[in-house]
């Protein structure tokens, strides 16, 4: 029975040793080389989309040239909220998909692609006097 006793433990210390050997081993990272990079800095500015900003006077410019693909961020400067969307109004069927489906609020921005050529208008939906024009060429 001695001998018996003697196995288990032996054997529990043998697993228990193994167990320990092959966990360090998993969760050891890899040595790497050392490896020396150069980093190139560059000063060129990211052109920023064209920007038409909306204040209590409206839209800011009137009218703006973007080129086919380019994205316009309309930017609420307004204690009002504003919600673009194509002409004609109410149905907004000038260019498929340039409506904000509801208002921007102050310090909020939409920003639309527009992808064909074109002169397309586009009013606030929420105050229909205030409107402006996207050329694309």
């Amino acid at each position: 029975m001695k001998t018996a006793v003697i196995v288990v433990v032996l054997i529990a210390v043998l697993a228990g040793g193994g167990f320990f050997a092959y966990r360090s081993m998993t969760s050891r990272t890899p040595s790497q080389p050392a490896v020396t990079e150069t980093a190139t800095v560059t000063t060129q500015t990211p052109q920023a989309s064209p920007t038409i900003t909306y204040d209590s006077s409206g839209f800011s410019p009137a009218t703006i040239t973007v080129g086919v693909g380019e994205a316009v961020t309309f930017v609420n400067q307004s204690s009002r909220a504003m919600w673009i969307a194509s002409n004609p109004h109410p149905i907004h069927t000038g260019l498929a998909g340039f409506d904000a489906k509801k208002g921007i609020g102050n310090g909020e921005s939409f920003s639309f692609s527009f992808t064909k050529a074109g002169e397309f208008g586009y009013h606030n939906h929420l105050n229909l006097s205030d409107t402006g024009t996207v050329v694309v060429e």
